[in-house]
């Protein structure tokens, strides 16, 4: 397989979200966790996974053109709904919007619901981590491997 630069492979990463699909803007934040995962070495969340979630988004299985919806239901927890979408739009949202939120409350979590596989868990992580955050993301899954 011939080497990428990060760009090209997020441009390749848009490019076939979009054709199978997927909104510009999921397409781009979906890009961006799967170049990075690649990146960092992660490649079972990586690049690998277009494949599958292009299928996913075709069939129905993900709604690609999702929008996240924000609400505060209490002064330090953010709840987000990502339609059926793609999580890392969703997370994207959390991440922007949880450092705000925790320096003005002292704490602040975000939940997602509605959302799809949400990746390699300790890239939102460290982008809070980067903005002077102690930051820990849990997700459910199927019960596809042991604890």
């Amino acid at each position: 397989m011939p080497n990428l630069t990060l760009e090209a492979a997020h441009a390749l990463a848009v490019r076939t979200l979009v054709r199978c699909g997927t909104g510009r803007d999921p397409a781009e934040s979906t890009a961006r966790a799967l170049v990075g995962a690649e990146a960092d070495g992660l490649r079972t969340h990586g690049l690998m996974r277009l494949v599958a979630y292009g299928e996913q988004v075709r069939t129905g299985k993900v709604v690609g053109d999702a929008v996240v919806t924000v609400e505060r239901p209490r002064p330090g927890l953010l709840a987000l709904d990502a339609g059926h979408g793609f999580a890392y739009p969703a997370l994207d949202a959390a991440v922007a919007q949880l450092p705000a939120l925790a320096r003005s409350q002292g704490v602040a979590a975000a939940a997602i619901r509605r959302s799809h596989h949400c990746g390699a868990a300790g890239r939102p992580a460290e982008a809070l981590a980067g903005q002077g955050l102690v930051a820990l993301l849990f997700a459910n899954a199927p019960a596809s491997m042991a604890p």
